[in-house]
Order: structure tokens, then sequence, then C-alpha cells
């Protein structure tokens, strides 16, 4: 960049139009003034003179900052004006000489070509070894899809109603229009040219419309808390509950508008809520009050959800393999799956996370269906959260806990080989996130033991018994209520 600007600046000083030219002259008059200070009768009127070009020198500058400010601002302010972003310069002269130096190609201020070249050994390698890995990370990305769902225009018409539901009983015609419980009775029909399907998107996501930012906000607030102000999330309407804290709701959802409809900033602000960071501690007195907790005195305990109980299960074995893919469904589109079209079985024997995992309404991944995954036969805006045996049986005698038990006895059998008392330990911090107590500490030691005593004559070669034992350790601890439930 030094040598950037000595170069810029034997190549324009001494023009005319050169916007430097002043502050150059100014240097050169200061610099000789003080040179010729010991040459002077009295040093201290020209001490004085030093001084007083010294500080014209700050003004000046001063000066040039604002100059290039406003240059810069001006510049942004035309580009972003459709009427005015093709502009090339400014309309002032003298201001586009200060916006040329500031940003032009030429102008000392540019990115140096081969700039790497000037980074240190060390340096350089880092960077090559960051543009390795990029490389690496976009050559594995998962190609885009080439086609997504869609809708066309086609006839518009009008609907007649079916009475009862029955489409052969058909009753009177009824004019394309929103409803009249939240639109209102005076509105004017659609038009025969659109079929409303554009004019519906308008109207839920104009700013005053009065259900759709609270059922949103309320539907954030039930993901984080468990249940939410408006309990059943997808009825709002007469057969729906009544919101527990209407106020909060209405507060939640005009914030929810303000700040751009961000669902990532309704999910800071709930969480930084004090309401949010409650423990799920019980209270006789409260719950005596308010059994169901609707007025939110403590955290609902709340279970993991199937995708997170896999997930969770495949980190802590070390076997997650994190890598984006485009599909594990290998069947082209509309092909039958499940052998219903002899196109053959769905394999869910992967260890990519469960977003990738396919979805198939006559196949669903047995894991899923123990723990409450929402039927995709339909739409399901509030998760059901069981306690039933399949369940803990999936725990104990799955073949994928098979699996992921083995992995994560043989991570720690690996990663703490000197004593059962440091697995013991990295097991309750990769599973709980803390440190055993001594209680136990002494019942996980003795468990091993008498695990170890029990299958010593089944399993006589030291090195598989004691991976088949810790397996059996990190079953019980995966499959503890303090591992499956959040407090």
């Amino acid at each position: 960049m030094l040598e950037q600007w000595v170069n810029y600046l034997k190549e324009e000083t001494g023009k005319p139009k050169f916007i430097f030219n002043t502050l150059v002259n100014l240097d050169e008059t200061i610099q000789k003034a003080a040179a010729e200070k010991k040459a002077r009768v009295n040093p201290k009127i020209n001490a004085i003179y030093v001084d007083s070009l010294s500080a014209s020198r700050a003004s000046l500058l001063h000066k040039y900052k604002e100059l290039f400010t406003e240059a810069e601002t001006t510049w942004n302010t035309l580009k972003s004006n459709p009427e005015t972003k093709n502009t090339e310069t400014l309309p002032d002269a003298e201001l586009e000489a200060f916006r040329s130096a500031l940003q032009s190609d030429k102008g000392p201020f540019r990115i140096p070509e081969n700039i790497e070249q000037a980074y240190s050994s060390e340096t350089q390698q880092q960077l090559a070894s960051w543009k390795a890995e990029l490389k690496q990370i976009n050559d594995s990305a998962p190609e885009p899809l080439q086609y997504a769902m869609g809708v066309t225009e086609s006839d518009v018409n009008n609907m007649q109603v079916c009475i009862r539901g029955n489409h052969i009983n058909l009753g009177p015609e009824v004019p394309r229009q929103f409803l009249s419980i939240v639109e209102g009775p005076e509105q004017k029909p659609l038009g025969d040219e659109q079929s409303g399907r554009l004019e519906l998107a308008k109207w839920l996501t104009k700013p005053d419309h009065p259900l759709t930012s609270r059922v949103m906000a309320n539907r954030i607030w039930r993901w984080h808390m468990g249940t939410g102000i408006v309990r059943t999330v997808d009825n709002f309407g007469l057969t729906g509950e009544t919101p527990t804290h209407p106020e909060l709701l209405d507060w939640l959802a005009v914030t929810f508008i303000e700040k751009g409809w961000s669902i990532k900033e309704m999910h800071r602000l709930i969480m930084n809520s004090s309401t949010y960071q409650m423990s799920s501690e019980y209270s006789p007195e409260y719950y005596e009050l308010d059994p169901e907790n609707k007025l939110y005195w403590r955290m609902n305990r709340q279970r993991l959800e199937a995708e997170a109980i896999r997930d969770a299960i495949l980190a802590i074995a070390g076997t997650l393999d994190r890598t984006q893919v485009e599909t594990t469904l290998k069947y082209k589109s509309f092909e039958y799956v499940n052998s219903t079209g002899g196109a053959g079985s769905v394999s869910y024997d992967w260890e990519y996370r469960s977003v990738y995992l396919p979805i198939i309404r006559s196949a669903l991944f047995e894991m899923f269906q123990a723990y409450d995954f929402p039927d995709p036969s339909y739409m399901q805006g509030d998760r059901e959260s069981t306690m039933l045996a399949p369940q803990s049986l999936f725990l104990m005698n799955s073949d994928f806990m098979e699996k992921q038990t083995a992995a994560m006895a043989k991570r720690l059998l690996e990663e703490a080989p000197d004593a059962p008392e440091d697995r013991i330990e990295q097991a309750y911090q990769l599973i709980f996130g803390r440190k055993p107590e001594l209680t136990e500490m002494e019942n996980s030691l003795a468990f091993l033991y008498q695990y170890e005593t029990e299958v010593v004559k089944a399993i006589p070669e030291q090195e598989s018994r004691a991976l088949h034992v810790w397996k059996g350790l990190c079953r019980v601890l995966l499959s503890s209520n303090e591992f499956i439930f959040i407090d």
C-alpha cells in the first residue's frame, strides 16, 4: 500500500486537478519554514509561524475528511436510487475528483494486485490451507434442485358450496373473496382475471392483518416453551382455546412486525427473556394454583424430539456425518417405494443428520414413529409428546442403538484408556454435559464390575468383553430421563 501511494503521488503531484496539491504545497512550506528556523533573526517568531502553518494543516486535513465523506455519501445515494443507479460520475466535478481518488481502480485506496505475494510465508501457507478447505466444501455441496413445486393459473371460476362436504350435493355458487369473519362483510369479490392466489398471499402478509403475525409469534413461542400462549396453535377460532396472556401475544405480534418479520430476532427476544430462562423446578404451592402451568411459573419439562434424539446420539457416539447431501432417497420422482410399486425398500441406515432422512408416509422410520414424529399425511401444528413402552424398547433393543453404543464404547476406550473413572467422567460429559457425582461414579463402577463378572465366561477375550461391558453402560446412560428430557 505504501509503494502504491508513493507511485500515485509521483504520477499525480503537480497536475492542475490533483486534489492533494494544496496539502503537498502546504507541507513543503512547513518543512521549509522549519528548516529556516535557525537562520532567522528571532527563532521565537519563526516558531509561531511554523505552529500556525501546522494548525492550518490540521484544519485542511479535517476538510479533506469531510469532502471524502460527502463524495462517498452522495455516490451511495445515487446508486441506491433506481433512476440514477447507472450513473458513472458525480454531477459535481470537484466532488467527483474526491470520489474518483477514493474509489477509482487507479486510485491510492485500491486493493493492490497480487496482494498475497506481500504476505509472510506463514500467512500464505494458512491462506492456501483455507482455500483448499473451502474448495473441498464447495465440491461436496449438493447440487441445487432443478425443479420446484409450483402452481399455474387455469380457468378462473367460482366454486359452489358442498353441502355437508359432499362434492356431489352442491349448493349455491360463492364469489371468491376473503374470510368475512376476518375481513368483514363489506368487501368486493375478486375479478374474473385472477384466481385469487396472489391476492390471498398479499392479504395474508399485509402489516395490519390481525392473524398472520399473531399465529407466527404464537408458534415461535410454543417451539421454545412447549406450549403456545394460544395452546391450540393451529386453531384461533371459536373452538380453539383463548390466549392465556393476550396482551403478551399482542406485544409479540407487533414486535414481530416491527423487527421486519424476522424469526431470528424473535428467537433472540424470547430466549433472552426471564420466562425462557426459568428452571423446571416443581413448587407445590404454585402447582395448586396453576397445575397446567398456564401462567408459566416454571419452564415446562420437554422431551427431545425424534430428530434431536437421533442426532444427539450420533454426535455423542462420534459417528455423525455432517456432510450436506441432496437426498438419501435413490428413487426417481413419482416412483413408488417400499415395494408398493416393485421399486424396493427405503433405507434409513445413514449417519447424516436427520433432516436428510427420507420421509415416506407408508414407511416412516421406526424411531420417528416411536417418538411422535408428525404424521406426514396431514398438517400438524403441535407435536404430541407421549411416554410409551416402544420408546424404551427402541433404546434397549434396536439395531440403531446397538451400532451407536458400540461406537461410543470404542470412543471411550480409545480416548480415555488409562482408568475407568476417566471413561465414566467423559461419558457423563458427552451425554449430560456435566461431571458425575460421587454416588453416580460409584454406581457406574459397580455396574461395570458386576456386568463383567456376568459375561466373563461368555466372552473370554478381554478386549471384546471390555467393549461389550462399556457398551452396556453407554446404553444405560443414553436411556436415562436426563438425556431424553430437557429441564
